[in-house]
């Protein structure tokens, strides 16, 4: 069992990560994801896509948030809204995972090359390891 202080330092974490990620990402709406005019068709679908994701994403990370709020104050709900943000975050990382490898890649000349392979890797890392973690820390009963 995760003790009181592991899940405070895990929604400390929480609302740092979430903050953040919806600070950071909202811009990142805001900013666009726009390809060149001379691109591909595929990397505008892309683009657009991508916006969609964005526009999740942040929703996901001010979920995140909150239940790190909730997770510090020791709510008695902080269980299930730490749950759902690591379900929808993990369902959005395979999803976008997906949508990369099965339909982006094989429609891209010398696949995505080395610097945005590391990317999807990171990302991929990132998007499962931490919502994992999340779930499994907040998901027990404090000791």
């Amino acid at each position: 069992m995760a003790s009181r202080r592991t899940q405070a330092i895990i929604g400390i974490l929480m609302i740092v990560f979430g903050g953040l990620g919806t600070l950071l990402g909202g811009l990142g709406v805001l900013a666009g994801d726009a390809a060149p005019a001379d691109a591909a068709p595929v990397w505008h679908a892309y683009a657009t896509i991508n916006t969609g994701f964005g526009i999740a994403g942040v929703a996901v990370t001010a979920l995140q948030l909150a239940a790190g709020i909730l997770v510090v104050r020791h709510h008695r709900r902080a269980r299930l809204f730490a749950l759902s943000y690591a379900a929808l975050a993990l369902v959005s990382t395979i999803a976008w995972l997906v949508m990369v490898m099965v339909w982006l890649a094989p429609q891209v000349p010398n696949n995505l090359g080395p610097a945005i392979g590391m990317g999807i890797v990171f990302s991929l890392l990132a998007g499962i390891v931490w919502p994992a973690v999340v779930a499994g820390v907040t998901g027990r009963a404090a000791s």
